[in-house]
């Protein structure tokens, strides 16, 4: 048509184009991998994390049970809740549940230690039996792939604000409900909630 501007040769070969928007492609998802927006699974046990040596571990080994996991830190004023859990652990794990802790140094530089030094810690001081996962970031730049699944979920999706904030996992892998640091291990509100998973039919 007269006055309407052709596209350049080198832009009509199929080729060519399918090769710039693969690039684009490439770009776009590294742009998402650098800022930690790449889509995290709505599932808790599609997740994988750090065991206590450093190795990783994929939450599916704990596919069917009831998980309470926790931020812990081994320097914080919450840092006695520690053998609240180890009770709670041992009054049902038979029912197949089971505490995660989540080391993180993110409030209050609380958790200065290593993996080792943590382990250690847990065990010594509140001879603790449950896992123990390796440090990771609970919030801001860099937080890791669980952590961004705790705090994204409907109804629940807010930043945490401190060492042991608490998190219901039903057994087919979603947030049932969430607790903050104050609520002790041995809150009624806390085992009411426990007790209501168990309850539940496993998937």
């Amino acid at each position: 048509m007269p006055g309407r501007k052709s596209l350049p040769r080198v832009l009509k070969s199929p080729l060519l184009i399918a090769a710039l928007i693969g690039q684009m492609l490439i770009c776009v998802s590294a742009d998402a991998k650098d800022k930690g927006t790449s889509v995290v699974p709505s599932d808790f046990f599609k997740l994988s994390s750090e065991d206590g040596s450093g190795k990783s571990v994929s939450l599916d080994k704990w596919k069917g049970h009831v998980v309470l996991a926790v931020n812990t830190a081994s320097r914080c004023g919450f840092t006695r809740q520690y053998d609240g859990l180890q009770k709670l652990y041992e009054r049902f794990k038979d029912r197949k549940f089971v505490v995660l802790a989540f080391p993180a140094n993110d409030f209050g530089s609380q958790e200065p230690g290593d993996n080792k030094s943590i382990q250690e810690f847990c065990r010594l001081n509140f001879g603790v039996t449950f896992p123990v996962l390796g440090k990771s970031v609970a919030t801001g730049a860099g937080q890791s792939q669980v952590f961004r699944f705790l705090t994204g979920q409907p109804g629940h999706s807010k930043s945490i604000e401190w060492n042991f904030e608490k998190f219901l996992i039903t057994r087919s892998g979603s947030l049932g409900a969430r607790f903050p640091s104050a609520i002790e291990p041995t809150d009624a509100k806390l085992i009411a909630g426990i007790e209501s998973l168990l309850a539940q039919p496993s998937p």
